[in-house]
């Protein structure tokens, strides 16, 4: 009878990973950094939405977005923030054009964005 229980919990989860498409499609708040929208303990069923990741310019001021940031001599972390502004820019080199859009997000509880989170002169 358990193996019958953990083998349909673990097909659930599966169909929920494939359906979503994300490797952890369920994302638990663990910090008040988003009060008063999300608060500690609420679960957040996350997709995959292709058209964002690989073209982050269909993102709008006021989405939440799950992203990894690393900080300064620590390990990665998963961030919950609200993207604040976008900034496309157009880089030139010998080698190649490219287009690139950088953007500046900001946890709900806190008065200002998260440019502190990076190095001061490198991008965001």
């Amino acid at each position: 009878r358990l193996l019958i229980i953990v083998t349909s919990v673990m097909a659930l989860w599966n169909i929920v990973k494939i359906t979503a498409g994300v490797e952890t499609p369920i994302f638990v708040v663990a910090q008040y950094d988003m009060r008063p929208a999300l608060n500690v303990g609420d679960v957040i069923l996350m997709k995959f939405n292709s058209s964002c990741s690989a073209r982050p310019h269909n993102l709008q001021a006021g989405d939440i977005v799950l992203f990894k940031h690393t900080p300064i001599r620590t390990d990665s972390q998963l961030l919950l923030r609200r993207l604040v502004y976008q900034q496309s820019l157009y880089c030139s080199s010998q080698f190649s054009d490219q287009n690139e859009t950088r953007i500046m997000t900001k946890a709900d509880f806190n008065q200002v964005d998260d440019k502190f989170m990076y190095l001061r002169g490198k991008p965001w």
